[in-house]
């Protein structure tokens, strides 16, 4: 098991909610098969220590703009226009997933399509990027407003290619903002 997969399974059952979106074994799945989407809960069994956040320090924001930049070279005229906004970069990767630019190999590209999915997602003003580390590492991950609530754009893309699924990245951006507002609703956070 990798350590990204390793933090994955950490992340699962954290004490700080983390959205996982995405039909995988011992997930709950729609009635009409598609995206499901499970949270972990504050307060669940089996954790480690507790993570921690904390805003992303200049190395930090030098990778995610170092991965911007891996993406941002297939950009088209047209879609250097819209790109500013969400509409564009959802644009940007559905049309690179489409082409199959990039293959389940090619896992550091594909987390840059992550990437540039989670700034599609703090377009939106209660998302931001943080830091997360815990015992698996320090990653960048979007929180929304000041809560435990995170989601982990940067592999959504990538364990989906990985475990050959077909991604819908505008059903995969609506999902995430929908389970995010369901939670913060459901008042089950820190």
């Amino acid at each position: 098991m990798s350590l990204i997969e390793q933090a994955l399974r950490f992340i699962a059952v954290s004490s700080i909610a983390v959205l996982s979106i995405g039909p995988t074994e011992g997930h709950a799945e729609s009635a009409d098969g598609g995206t499901s989407v499970e949270l972990a809960h504050p307060g669940e069994p089996g954790m480690g220590s507790d993570p921690s956040r904390s805003p992303l320090l200049p190395g930090d924001a030098e990778l995610l703009q170092a991965q911007r930049a891996v993406i941002e070279r297939f950009m088209t005229e047209d879609e250097r226009k819209t790109y500013g906004r969400s509409v564009g970069k959802l644009s940007l990767i559905a049309r690179l997933l489409e082409k199959g630019v990039f293959g389940a190999e090619d896992t550091w590209e594909l987390q840059c399509l992550g990437v540039v999915l989670g700034d599609a997602l703090a377009l939106e003003p209660e998302l931001h990027w943080v830091a997360y580390e815990d015992e698996y590492g320090r990653d960048a991950v979007l929180q929304f407003e000041d809560t435990s609530i995170v989601i982990f754009p940067i592999t959504m893309i990538s364990k989906r290619i990985e475990r050959d699924e077909d991604v819908d990245v505008h059903q995969l951006f609506e999902l995430a903002l929908e389970e995010v507002h369901r939670m913060r609703e459901s008042g089950n956070y820190e």
